[in-house]
């Protein structure tokens, strides 16, 4: 069977057309299963025909940074709008009323004066620890809402912060975030919270270090020994692993319970509250090697431990003279 071939110029003229303007048609318009008319409706195109699914991602093609005038060789912060630091603190956690109303919506100048006075007048009425309360407690709140705490958590290291600030345990070395930090890490060990203490740390306004000593100064201070257990409760044994290449494993084993009965003492006799148990198991350590006999010089156990927790051979010494003394006089008893 032979094929029929165009043999007129127009027909050949009009297939040309065709073709062309076959090339020329958009292929987000055309099925491409049946070439059926293709229908978009919010952020999905599907076939009229067949209903296929083309495409549920469409492309952005609103104004992007460098139309804006970001890049460009003038001031790119005079094209983009500013965030007002009064809606959104850094935290992202609360909200400041100072401009707006709880809905978003601008005060109008009749509230947006009687808020200013109500500023004054509480700038007038507060002295300086109560300003301290108020941040401490800040953080607190924003600790538990970044780690997920339950909210009777977040209310437990409200009182706990407010009983130290009683009781005066913030000063000193001991800084008001440091000790809120401490809180929220007690209340979540109280409640058996499984957030570990970096991510309770992670978004407060202190170090590591600082707010696990800030945790042992409520537990020793508020006396909840009993009832909160420790947030390093492997404190001596993180000591020996990192020792392990100075000792051998006969000399770790024996030098283990006594250290382990040195930090059950330290923590019963309030030595050295404002530190962290790391450094206080250190000092365990350190006492217990030095009472058997061992050759474990202070800057030793410094260099071994610094990378897990910044100490010094000062509070070694400090903490290890009170350990001795104090379990001299325990056996004495």
């Amino acid at each position: 069977m032979s094929q029929t071939l165009p043999t007129s110029a127009d027909s050949i003229a009009v297939e040309q057309t065709q073709s062309s303007s076959e090339r020329l048609s958009p292929p987000a318009s055309r099925c491409p299963e049946c070439n059926d008319r293709l229908v978009t409706v919010r952020h999905e195109t599907y076939c009229d025909g067949c209903g296929v699914l083309v495409s549920d991602r469409p492309l952005d093609h609103g104004p992007t940074l460098a139309d804006l005038g970001a890049g460009a060789d003038h001031d790119s912060q005079a094209s983009i709008e500013r965030h007002s630091p009064y809606f959104i603190d850094k935290r992202g956690s609360t909200f400041s009323f100072s401009y707006f109303d709880a809905k978003g919506n601008a005060l109008s100048s009749r509230q947006l004066a009687l808020v200013r006075r109500m500023e004054r007048r509480q700038c007038w009425e507060r002295d300086s620890r109560e300003e301290l309360l108020t941040d401490a407690l800040h953080d607190i709140r924003t600790i538990g809402a970044t780690a997920g705490l339950p909210k009777f958590v977040c209310e437990r290291a409200t009182q706990l912060f407010r009983d130290a600030f009683e009781a005066g345990l913030p000063g000193g070395r001991m800084s008001y975030e440091s000790l809120s930090a401490g809180a929220a890490v007690v209340a979540a060990r109280e409640a058996g919270c499984p957030q570990a203490i970096e991510m309770l740390i992670r978004d407060s306004r202190t170090s590591l270090e600082r707010g696990c000593a800030g945790a042992r100064k409520i537990r020793l201070g508020l006396d909840l020994v009993e009832s909160c257990p420790p947030g390093r409760q492997d404190a001596v044994q993180t000591v020996l692993d990192a020792l392990r290449d100075e000792l051998t494993g006969e000399d770790l084993c024996s030098i283990g319970e006594h250290a382990a009965r040195l930090i059950r003492l330290a923590d019963e006799r309030r030595i050295g509250p404002g530190t962290t148990r790391l450094t206080v198991a250190s000092a365990a350590v350190y006492v217990a090697a030095k009472a058997a006999d061992l050759r474990l010089t202070q800057s030793v156990v410094v260099t071994a431990v610094s990378p897990i927790v910044e100490t010094t051979t000062g509070r070694v010494s400090r903490y290890g003279c009170e350990l001795s003394q104090t379990d001299e006089r325990s056996e004495m008893c």
